[in-house]
């Protein structure tokens, strides 16, 4: 017979399956499950008129070591109410602090301003909260990032349907030089949506680099959703008073929302006067490399200099006449490929990149021949912008350069 609870001796308090009804007179103070996994699901039960037993308790066990890394999901006492984080701030501090390997997220809690601090400022802002109610709208999380002064980098902030996503995005944007973001706090954040599309439409958008991660794994409805959502920010991108001057979109496998995003990075490149680089990584058409409707639309902007890609997985790899075409007429815009922390396009870089780099090298081979020094050092200008990531065909370049050089110099004297 499976036991029902776990009494903790002499505090009144008993550990539980999530789902265990309590009794008149307990309450449950919250609610907890690892690794995503509703079977491991655990509720802390004490008396009405003992939270501090109950706090104790708690703590206890979320103090307890780990055998292996976890990820902790602590959640309040119901879906239907925020209930108040019961841990203090220091308690707080010493479950995160003291186990740097376990991953956090709390949600459906009401959180007051010294917890909240707490909770973004010892992981950076990866701890994931969602679903809260902060008592101070975030105001306490903006006075501490204020303090920061610069000294540290955010590589993310993430908080789902929490009510302090507009005072963040207020601060972030005159403050940040780059914004990072996974495309979820779009969809899950209809609240936060409009203050970035007002600032980026008309250039109160202080960062120069905006990223947005994970379109992937979305049902139908989702995937729409963020084609619309992604469209009118694109728009907001196209405003004449947009100054962002770097956009990339990362981790694109759904191709209903590859489709969605060509039609409005065409619209972008069209009329955008701010965009100097743009990263595009997908593995899927129509925004895979080479992606030649994005290409056309590129060669044709006035201040793009900077086009990166998702290495393909082909081999060899095989670089195909119309782009050949578009890079001896596109020479000033640099192709360049990420693999953007995916390990299974690492090994196609270099590749890529060679075969990229063979493509300039027999263009600018037969430039190379032009007796004219000035439009040889215009020529190798382009290309150690270029092909800057691999010195040894640059070496060859400058090699090539210097022989000609010696040729023209002997050339002029024989004259």
């Amino acid at each position: 017979m499976p036991l029902r609870h776990i009494p903790v001796c002499n505090t009144g308090v008993y550990v539980a399956p999530s789902k265990t009804k309590i009794s008149e007179g307990e309450c449950v103070g919250l609610r907890c499950r690892r690794n995503e996994d509703f079977d491991t699901g655990l509720q802390f039960v004490g008396k009405v008129d003992d939270i501090a037993s109950l706090r104790s308790v708690a703590f206890c066990v979320l103090s307890l070591p780990d055998t292996d890394p976890q990820q902790l999901e602590i959640q309040g006492s119901s879906v239907f109410t925020k209930s108040s984080l019961m841990l203090t701030p220091e308690q707080l501090r010493h479950i995160i602090c003291n186990h740097p390997l376990r991953k956090y997220s709390f949600g459906e809690l009401s959180v007051n301003s010294e917890q909240s601090v707490e909770l973004v400022s010892h992981r950076k802002l990866e701890i994931e909260l969602y679903d809260c109610h902060f008592e101070d709208q975030g105001q306490a999380i903006v006075d501490w990032l204020e303090r920061q002064n610069g000294k540290e980098v955010f590589p993310s902030a993430y908080f789902p349907r929490c009510n302090c996503v507009a005072k963040l995005v207020e601060f972030f944007s005159p403050n940040v030089r780059a914004l990072v973001v996974d495309v979820r706090f779009f969809v899950c954040d209809r609240a936060g949506r409009a203050p970035v599309l007002q600032a980026l439409r008309n250039g109160s958008f202080r960062p120069r680099s905006l990223e947005i991660s994970r379109f992937c794994n979305w049902d139908r409805d989702e995937a729409r959703t963020i084609g619309q959502y992604m469209g009118q920010l694109l728009n907001a991108i196209a405003s004449p008073y947009c100054n962002l001057r770097e956009l990339h979109l990362a981790q694109i496998s759904m191709r209903i929302i590859a489709r969605d995003l060509e039609q409005s990075l065409l619209t972008v490149l069209q009329h955008s006067h701010s965009l100097e680089v743009l990263g595009i990584y997908s593995n899927i058409s129509p925004l895979e490399f080479p992606a030649m409707k994005i290409l056309n639309a590129a060669s044709q902007h006035m201040y793009l200099r900077k086009i990166c890609f998702y290495p393909p997985t082909t081999r060899p790899p095989e670089i195909g006449r119309p782009f050949r075409l578009w890079m001896e007429n596109n020479r000033s815009i640099d192709i360049q490929f990420n693999d953007y922390r995916d390990g299974d396009k690492q090994p196609h870089l270099a590749k890529w990149r060679s075969a990229v780099f063979s493509v300039f090298t027999m263009l600018m081979d037969a430039m190379l021949c032009a007796r004219d020094l000035r439009i040889r050092s215009h020529l190798l200008v382009t290309a150690l912008r270029t092909c800057h990531s691999i010195p040894d065909r640059l070496y060859y370049l400058l090699r090539r350069n210097m022989w000609r050089s010696v040729l023209v110099c002997q050339g002029i004297k024989n004259e």
